[in-house]
């Protein structure tokens, strides 16, 4: 048991720290739903409190199977996790704008948490982090990143126009994507190595074992493949982490459905990509350090068909 002093009373007494949390806990929840100000200082002083805890940040780009990761590195290390895709001020503006150009939340507390997170890792160059990174095939990833999309504003009732059948017009959303995330910019350059000053490409990655672990900047980082999670995962996680069982992985949040009606399922039945837009993607630093020439071979040929 705590104790602390409650100051709320006269004459001051001391109370289980407890009573405390509990009292105040309803009084959040109203301030957080009566005001967005109030709402974004609670989310960003809650990162910042498990930040003080020693967290496994998973710092990586969006789809690439990091979410079955986190819920396992809790249950085997006991510690807590915290995510994020973007940590840079640029990057984080980047995405509250997608997120409003696809009116996807009115409190983007998951991106205000990112913002406390940036701004402590900024402040505190000297802490040495555990951090998971995930990559994936480019093309899947951006598939998947914009069928997801489109789930979640149908969950929300939100229509798009891009809500079609017309599958030449999501291959074209997915050019965009691709074009947004991949070739104006590359993930690794643009946030993990200025945000924590490691450089993936000077490290090889070991292709073999899909994944490798990175020991730069006082930092330690897990680059896994998404492709390979479900035969390495648990492997790579107990190498990590030096856990004496592997831990249970449960299975990759892909985000897309499991409908085989789905307009995704149909996507990916025949995509039909431009050859020059698969060639220039797989042509890009990040695609040919973590994947081979025969890997790369076999992603074009699966995207190019129609």
């Amino acid at each position: 048991m705590s104790w602390v002093v409650d100051r709320r009373s006269a004459p001051v007494r001391y109370v289980d720290a407890s009573m405390i949390r509990s009292t105040l806990r309803p009084m959040a929840r109203w301030a957080r739903q009566r005001s967005e100000r109030a709402d974004r200082a609670i989310t960003m002083a809650g990162a910042r409190r498990t930040l003080a805890r020693d967290p496994v940040l998973i710092f990586s780009m969006g789809k690439t199977g990091t979410t079955a990761l986190a819920d396992a590195i809790r249950s085997s290390t006991g510690r807590p996790v915290l995510k994020a895709h973007a940590l840079s001020a640029v990057g984080v503006a980047s995405r509250m704008q997608k997120d409003q150009r696809l009116e996807l939340e009115d409190r983007p507390r998951f991106l205000w948490a990112c913002t406390a997170i940036g701004d402590h890792l900024r402040s505190n160059p000297e802490h040495g982090w555990d951090v998971i990174s995930g990559v994936r095939d480019p093309i899947a990833l951006a598939a998947s990143d914009h069928f997801y999309g489109l789930q979640i504003q149908a969950e929300l009732g939100v229509q798009p126009e891009r809500a079609t059948t017309d599958m030449a017009a999501h291959a074209a959303s997915v050019a965009a994507v691709l074009d947004e995330r991949f070739l104006a910019l590359d993930w690794f350059e643009h946030e993990l190595r200025p945000v924590l000053g490691v450089d993936v490409y000077d490290v090889e990655f070991a292709h073999a074992d899909g994944y490798t672990i990175i020991e730069q900047a006082g930092h330690r980082v897990l680059v896994s493949r998404a492709e390979d999670l479900p035969r390495v995962g648990a492997t790579a996680m107990s190498r990590f982490f030096g856990l004496d069982q592997p831990p249970l992985l449960g299975r990759r949040n892909t985000g897309t459905g499991s409908d085989d009606d789905s307009l995704y399922a149909r996507f990916l039945d025949r995509p039909a990509l431009p050859t020059a837009l698969v060639d220039a993607v797989y042509a890009t630093p990040l695609a040919r350090h973590f994947y081979t020439d025969t890997e790369r071979e076999a992603f074009a040929r699966r995207w190019t068909r129609s």
